[in-house]
């Protein structure tokens, strides 16, 4: 699990509270308070500033019996301690619609030294809030001293998946032959995929289509590509092949593909010739869009490739590594070319 830091305050002169402010809210937590005390202190947590009777906890100070206080105004993390610094590990589960369960690990130095053994205190606790997530911390002293400067608190998130509508190849060289490739898997809902070519959102679309084998249907004036795959919660993939020439009309021929997880159900397919009815410009933009009600999760791609055919062959200069006597055959005209090694040059042989 990877963590990013959502805040950190320390304090540049003494208080008695340290409040993380707000921060994004993450569905696993990780707090790290540290307290230079001056004078007796105890640290209370408190969460969205919450002062109501809503929290819960059990404890056992140094290993001895545990005690328990529910309907509390704060957690009671901390025992009363004069001058020994305090260190602080919780961990938060941050569920909007379930209680708030919360593991704290407490250490106090118990004096300078080696000489001095530190004291622990270990807690379990709730806030018993099922309606919002935690989006700030407040560390409360209670007692007659207070935090010193230096003292701070931070907070970390565990990441999360990232999800978006929309995944883009943008600003690439233009080539008369494309080929273009969706994967993606969905979260929250369900995931279809669409195209558009160089942002183009106006009318200018028409697409012909059959799924699972069925008759075919149209759909013209459209301002995007059509669905290359049905709806679904699930997984998509899409293989689309592009003519590219800039005068021309821009025709493409889609193979669409949803599935729903595990063996039980068949995926479908879609299968539709297209076209972009723009003839003044090629292709240099292919952006794939999201029509369901879900995300594209982490890890859905969008890969573009391109050919202008036989030009694109490298007859000479970076291919130096090549061994002598190589044959090579160009597989769209039939030809076959060997490799000089000496003199760095292809020559036709049939």
């Amino acid at each position: 699990m990877a963590w990013e830091r959502l805040a950190h305050v320390e304090l540049s002169s003494s208080g008695d509270t340290l409040d993380s402010g707000t921060f994004t809210a993450k569905k696993s937590l990780r707090v790290i308070v540290y307290i230079i005390p001056s004078g007796n202190t105890r640290t209370t947590f408190r969460f969205n500033s919450d002062s109501g009777s809503n929290y819960a906890h059990r404890n056992s100070f140094n290993g001895g019996s545990d005690s328990t206080k529910t309907s509390r105004s704060s957690i009671e993390a901390g025992d009363q301690d004069n001058d020994h610094n305090a260190y602080h590990v919780l961990e938060i589960t941050n569920i909007a619609d379930k209680e708030k369960i919360i593991i704290n690990h407490n250490l106090k130095s118990g004096g300078s030294g080696a000489s001095n053994a530190p004291s622990r205190k270990e807690d379990v606790a709730k806030w018993a809030n099922t309606s919002n997530q935690i989006t700030s911390i407040q560390a409360i002293n209670d007692q007659g001293g207070s935090y010193g400067v230096g003292s701070y608190i931070t907070v970390l998130g565990a990441k999360e998946p990232a999800t978006a509508d929309s995944i883009t190849v943008s600003s690439f060289t233009a080539k008369k032959n494309l080929k273009a490739q969706l994967f993606a898997s969905g979260t929250g809902g369900t995931i279809n995929c669409n195209f558009t070519f160089n942002n183009d959102t106006g009318s200018n679309y028409a697409i012909r289509e059959s799924v699972n084998g069925g008759s075919d249907s149209t759909n013209v004036s459209q301002a995007n590509t059509d669905n290359l795959t049905g709806t679904v919660t699930g997984s998509i993939f899409a293989d689309v092949n592009i003519t590219n020439e800039s005068s021309k009309e821009k025709l493409f021929i889609s193979e669409g593909l949803e599935s729903t997880s595990g063996a039980g159900t068949a995926p479908d397919r879609k299968e539709m010739v297209g076209k972009w009815a723009n003839t003044s410009a090629q292709i240099t933009t292919i952006k794939a869009n999201n029509g369901g009600t879900g995300s594209y999760s982490e890890g859905s791609e969008l890969i573009v490739w391109g050919s202008d055919g036989s030009a694109d062959i490298t007859l000479s200069g970076a291919l130096t590594n090549i061994v002598g006597g190589f044959i090579f055959e160009e597989t769209n005209t039939g030809k076959h070319y060997i490799w000089n090694a000496t003199t760095s040059t292809w020559t036709e042989i049939a």
